[in-house]
């Protein structure tokens, strides 16, 4: 099976890193092989050529330098939902309930509250259009439970959807 390639698009704003949107591509078809909608981004980041333009202009878009624990999870998956394919061809969109990029789930929901209440944080700026999601054969929701506040995000996304 031919190895996989993360992309992402990242932006600064506040001193919050956001990645704004993250895909998966084996080989070279734009054709959905499935997508999963996560919490929040990890700890991916772009290649280091992509580091100073992002310094810089406090935006940037492309490669991932290295895939976090979740993405590489999802690689597997994918690989084992397609291992009968020769060549496996296609992409795995990977959607969050919130951009904001934090590696703790916890401490990245309480900051994600604190920004919307602030009216520091655009909800409909990471909201998928119901349009979008068609697009998939499947879609894959992954997120652990803390407390109740990854349920409140839930919620407030599903309802979201139809504004969209």
């Amino acid at each position: 099976m031919n190895k996989p390639t993360a992309y992402g698009s990242f932006k600064k704003a506040g001193g919050n890193i956001y990645r704004t949107s993250a895909y998966i591509q084996w080989g070279n078809s734009d054709k959905s092989l499935g997508a999963c909608l996560l919490l929040n981004p990890g700890s991916a980041a772009l290649e280091e050529s992509l580091e100073e333009i992002f310094d810089k202009h406090g935006i940037a878009s492309g490669s991932i330098r290295s895939t976090d624990p979740t993405m590489n999870q999802l690689i597997a998956l994918v690989e084992k939902i397609y291992q009968s394919e020769r060549v496996l061809s296609g992409r795995l969109d990977i959607y969050n309930l919130f951009n904001l990029q934090n590696t703790s789930a916890y401490e990245a929901i309480n900051q994600f509250e604190e920004l919307v209440r602030s009216g520091h944080y655009n909800i409909k700026g990471s909201v998928v259009s119901t349009k979008e999601l068609q697009l998939h054969p499947w879609i894959i929701v992954l997120f652990r439970s803390i407390d109740f506040s990854p349920l409140k995000c839930c919620l407030l996304f599903i309802s979201r959807i139809g504004e969209v």
